[in-house]
């Protein structure tokens, strides 16, 4: 069974932009989810071997072998994200002109 991860990167910043003081827990999804904002903000066409993501799923307690695959919503501007093997997905919200956001648009959310 997959699971749908839905991500306002707001809810991990204070109220100066900076990093809350988070949990572990908390601290590691946010790690992947600056990672896939990176992963598919990358302006080159193919993301370098660096950026891509591993997904985070342990079905039957073995790491999932998949990669994280991402697109835009065009009319939210949110990151669509899903792994090809597990099928785990996510919606990533309020990350546009975050130091993540390497798409070069100044956007403020």
């Amino acid at each position: 069974m997959s699971t749908t991860w839905i991500t306002d990167l707001d809810d991990f910043l204070d109220e100066n932009g900076d990093v809350a003081d988070l949990p572990l827990h908390a601290q590691r999804l946010f790690a992947h989810v600056t990672a896939i904002i990176v992963m598919a903000t990358n302006p080159e066409a193919e993301a370098p071997p660096e950026y891509l993501v591993r997904c985070r799923r342990r079905p039957n307690h073995k790491w999932c072998p998949g990669m994280i695959q991402t697109d835009q919503d065009p009319e939210t501007g949110e990151i669509i994200w899903w792994c090809p093997v597990c099928n785990d997905t996510g919606v990533i919200s309020s990350w546009q002109g975050t130091i993540w956001d390497l798409s070069g648009d100044d956007i403020e959310h």
